[in-house]
């Protein structure tokens, strides 16, 4: 069963749905530690988006591949996959807390309201250089499998194996 958020069906499944809570589990996202917001900081919605976005970065970086979360977690890649989804999630909230930001000064007293981008900025670069590694990681993985797994002999012939064959006849 696909919902559409806003243009766009992202399929929910049982592992979509579990795995949204799984970000949420990973996050700390629940009411009840949120002391200084009201409810979760991250609507499901907003996760399922995040989910497509690393799907899309996943799948659009060479070798490109059409793979669902479905197939990243047969390979054992849920930890790649959370991550990836936790990056996309923090881009989100550094752009609103950088929308709320409100510097204010009145007779000497300057306040920051909602200062949380740059912290929030400096914790991304640290989970995005680890991702991406692991990433290319994976991608190369992948596309060594699928040369060696094409069905017919793997691998390619140096200019020895021409040679052999001509001997031959």
């Amino acid at each position: 069963m696909a919902q559409e958020l806003q243009g766009v069906a992202l399929p929910t499944s049982d592992v979509v749905r579990n795995f949204v809570q799984s970000v949420r589990l990973w996050m700390r996202d629940f009411a009840e530690l949120n002391l200084l917001i009201r409810g979760e900081e991250s609507t499901d919605r907003m996760i399922l988006f995040a989910i497509g976005d690393f799907l899309s970065d996943f799948n659009g970086t060479p070798p490109f591949t059409g793979m669902g979360l479905e197939d990243l977690f047969a390979r054992g890649q849920q930890s790649l996959a959370l991550r990836g989804t936790v990056i996309s999630l923090l881009q989100g909230v550094m752009l609103i807390q950088a929308r709320n930001h409100l510097p204010f000064s009145d007779g000497g007293l300057s306040i920051q309201i909602n200062d949380k981008a740059p912290l929030i900025q400096s914790i991304l670069q640290l989970f995005q250089a680890q991702y991406e590694q692991n990433k290319r990681m994976v991608k190369t993985a992948i596309n060594i499998e699928g040369i060696l797994n094409d069905g017919g002999p793997s691998g390619v012939h140096s200019d020895y194996f021409s040679l052999s064959v001509l001997g031959m006849y």
